[in-house]
């Protein structure tokens, strides 16, 4: 029963943006947005100041981050996959992979061009 009493409160308090946890309500200037606001507005208020102190990946960070997750992949899984799927094949399938993922982004590409746009 006290378990149950437990999680109601912790739903209600964070339902709403009301956590105790949320260290954007220490800020003054968002304090001074959000007098007399309602829940939700204080939450979009909250959420649209977030969204002002993100920055975006330059292309270098971006490729590299890119290049961490490919790497990431090949350390943990490629050893195994290569002893299991053979080593023509496996080499063949990695470059396939490899060309149709370039592709691809040259299309992603071509499309933001023409549409443009960004991701949020």
């Amino acid at each position: 029963m006290k378990s149950k009493l437990l999680t109601a409160s912790f739903v209600e308090k964070h339902k709403y943006g009301y956590g105790d946890d949320e260290s954007e309500e220490d800020d003054p200037e968002i304090i001074e947005k959000t007098v007399g606001k309602t829940p939700n507005t204080v939450r979009r208020i909250i959420y649209e100041e977030n969204v002002k102190k993100q920055t975006k990946l330059g292309p270098l960070a971006t490729a590299f981050t890119i290049f961490k997750g490919f790497v990431c992949t090949g350390i943990l899984y490629m050893p195994r996959d290569f002893v299991n799927g053979g080593y023509g094949f496996s080499a063949i399938t990695v470059l396939s992979a490899l060309f149709l993922t370039l592709y691809c982004a040259k299309l992603l590409l071509e499309v933001h061009a023409e549409v443009g746009g960004s991701l949020p």
